[in-house]
């Protein structure tokens, strides 16, 4: 079996007449993992000899493509899994980095992951593909998992900066529908795009997510790597995947003055609202006494370390696992791994893009009323009674 990511790749190659290309790549299935499994790693050896070979001199990427947990309709397992980048492939490097994916199937956050999923063992194939030499690394979402109409689209010359939640990342949101960028309108940009602007983003991919998600069948997120420039915008299709939990819904905002809002700066992920007490992440910390569910306020949400092995990032904060909506007051990245892993099991994100001229947010009382339309958010003071209240209308 190829697994998730390597069947995505497959169809990605099978349909490049949409106008794109795709970076030359190999899959190990998981009859190799299997046999590791087993202590029989002599034909992961051999192979690993032939694709040192084969991409010698170029640099690889080696992503993990799980069968059941990740890149399907059910799970996106997004950053769970590890992934390496390597420079100068030999065949003792290209087994080392295949056999660390295959040890962070069981990672504890993955156990966690699937656990939480009700999914049992897991088998790992592995992609070996070659990374292109655009300019910008990047994800685009056929829409806002609860928002349709809005097309995001987020990028940056660091590879692994818009999955990670990394800081050096570009946003364009864009509303409309059909093939011709014409029709659709910014409804959303960095405020430090220079060089080029958001209408070149928009005329190179929309016509190409469009026709995505109409061969696709579903709606998708998927990663590019392209230079968006007048010289070159030939793009290249790196994964797709299903996009996971899209809901579809209205909500109606409290008449009442919020103490915190997105307003034009930032946008929202999930919709939906929650009444109930506040966190941080050093009240987490200093205080075992946490509630047994909260609104988690923190400036960033991207990599946490796992406290038994702090040399492995996790894409997922461990730190606040009974977080019901989360404020991030600094780069909330629609695109990253945490992110997606937050939409998926349900819960309310709102925060701002730009760092710039944004204070700290901490509410006066104990308990906040948060509400998300899908695309905006704000934030209320609560009292213990509408607490209560909420709490007996969701039993």
């Amino acid at each position: 079996m190829n697994g998730g990511k390597g069947e995505g790749l497959i169809w990605l190659l099978d349909n490049t007449d949409i106008g794109y290309k795709v970076p030359e790549f190999d899959i190990i299935d998981t009859s190799y993992y299997l046999d590791f499994l087993q202590g029989n790693t002599g034909s992961l050896q051999r192979l690993c000899n032939e694709l040192a070979l084969k991409y010698k001199g170029r640099n690889v990427a080696v992503r993990s493509s799980a069968v059941l947990s990740e890149d399907n309709e059910q799970f996106s397992g997004a950053g769970i899994y590890d992934t390496f980048f390597v420079d100068n492939l030999t065949p003792e490097l290209l087994e080392e980095k295949v056999k660390q994916v295959y040890v962070s199937v069981n990672s504890s956050v993955a156990v966690t992951y699937r656990s939480s999923a009700g999914l049992g063992e897991e088998q790992m194939a592995v992609v070996v593909q070659e990374r292109c030499n655009s300019i910008f690394n990047g994800v685009m979402q056929s829409r806002l998992h609860s928002l349709k109409g809005i097309v995001p689209v987020s990028w940056s010359r660091d590879i692994g900066e818009v999955v990670s939640g990394g800081e050096d990342v570009l946003h364009a949101f864009f509303r409309g529908e059909g093939s011709d960028p014409e029709d659709y309108k910014v409804v959303f940009h960095s405020e430090d795009i220079t060089g080029y602007d958001t209408e070149e983003v928009r005329d190179v991919l929309i016509p190409i997510i469009y026709q995505l998600r109409e061969r696709y069948g579903k709606e998708f997120e998927a990663e590019f790597c392209c230079d968006l420039d007048e010289y070159d915008n030939e793009v290249h299709m790196l994964q797709i995947r299903p996009l996971t939990n899209v809901v579809d819904k209205k909500v109606t905002f409290p008449d009442k003055k919020p103490i915190y809002s997105t307003e034009y700066k930032g946008f929202c992920m999930g919709v939906g609202e929650y009444i109930g007490p506040w966190v941080t992440r050093k009240m987490i910390i200093d205080d075992c006494n946490k509630p047994d569910h909260y609104v988690y306020i923190a400036q960033k949400f991207d990599q946490s370390r796992e406290k038994r092995m702090p040399w492995k990032y996790t894409n997922y904060d461990l730190l606040t696992p009974n977080k019901k909506a989360m404020i991030i007051t600094h780069n909330l990245h629609a695109g990253s791994h945490a992110m997606t892993l937050a939409q998926e099991q349900g819960i309310l994100c709102l925060g701002k893009l730009e760092e710039s001229e944004v204070p700290d947010f901490i509410p006066k009382s104990e308990y906040i009323h948060v509400v998300c339309d899908g695309f905006s958010g704000r934030v209320y003071e609560a009292t213990k009674d509408e607490v209560e209240l909420f709490a007996s209308n969701i039993k």
